[in-house]
């Protein structure tokens, strides 16, 4: 079956785009606050983030639809994890620009790292080769650990 006829992709696709357009609504309506306060010096240009989300999206999906058409058995766990680690970047978008909570935002991108970690376990017990397409989500996640980090020493 072509993956475009598959019901299962088209149910993460949707879960993601869900996901990254109340990110965009959250974002663009504190653009404002973010343009305001400190920044740290290794900040990248706003285009690295959407250049970067992107390509972490289409690995994520890829990884994840891939380890279900994989899976003979029940999958739940690996849809459950998936659902987890979006929504735990839903709740970081919406703490750090929703809510202008900079310490906050650490403590969810500390659950969302752990979050990854766990979802890449799941994928690795089904195929170690697609758990690899997370290593640079869970890399990028770092850079914002250290990014959120950095804005909260800045912004006390």
């Amino acid at each position: 079956m072509n993956f475009l006829q598959d019901p299962i992709f088209w149910s993460y696709f949707v879960f993601i785009v869900i996901i990254i357009l109340a990110q965009v609504s959250i974002m663009v309506s504190s653009a404002n606050w973010y343009k305001g306060i400190n920044q740290p010096s290794l900040q990248p240009p706003p285009w690295v983030f959407t250049v970067v989300w992107t390509i972490i999206y289409l690995l994520l999906l890829y990884s994840v639809y891939q380890a279900t058409k994989l899976m003979k058995s029940e999958w739940t766990l690996l849809y459950i994890s998936f659902i987890i680690n979006l929504f735990l970047n839903l709740i970081w978008t919406t703490t750090f620009f929703g809510q202008h909570n900079i310490k906050g935002g650490l403590f969810v991108i500390i659950l969302l790292i752990i979050s990854t970690i766990e979802l890449m376990v799941v994928i690795y017990r089904i195929s170690p080769v697609l758990s690899l397409c997370l290593v640079p989500y869970l890399i990028w996640l770092f850079v914002a650990l250290y990014l959120n980090y950095q804005t909260l020493i800045l912004n006390p």
